[in-house]
């Protein structure tokens, strides 16, 4: 599977070590994520030493969602307007920060450790 290379190469597991949530992303979360895509394999590695996983996409399929929270723990679309991806592209940076932003602010109010899968 190429995401297990991709983590090999980069000491993934050594990271997740020190990791108390993950946060991934890609295009669009789908049921090809779920096919050996990078959120997967992150996601796969992650559970197994109980990290919390979100997900951040371009664009979440409604109808994967369920099955994408089988292995990631949330998963938000970064998409602030309905528009089409020739008109996201240029906004893509600007949604990313806005949305991580707002996750994180979530976040802030749980008890530390309170997030956990």
């Amino acid at each position: 599977m190429f995401s297990s290379q991709v983590l090999d190469s980069c000491h993934f597991d050594d990271h997740l070590k020190k990791a108390d949530l993950v946060i991934t992303g890609e295009g669009k979360l789908d049921a090809q994520t779920l096919m050996g895509k990078a959120p997967f394999g992150v996601a796969q590695r992650a559970k197994k030493r109980g990290v919390p996983v979100l997900a951040l996409g371009g664009a979440v399929d409604p109808s994967a969602v369920s099955s994408l929270n089988k292995y990631l723990d949330a998963v938000f679309s970064i998409t602030q307007a309905a528009v089409e991806l020739e008109q996201a592209k240029p906004k893509a940076r600007e949604w990313l920060q806005v949305t991580t932003e707002q996750v994180l602010r979530c976040l802030r109010y749980l008890p530390r450790g309170e997030f956990r899968s």
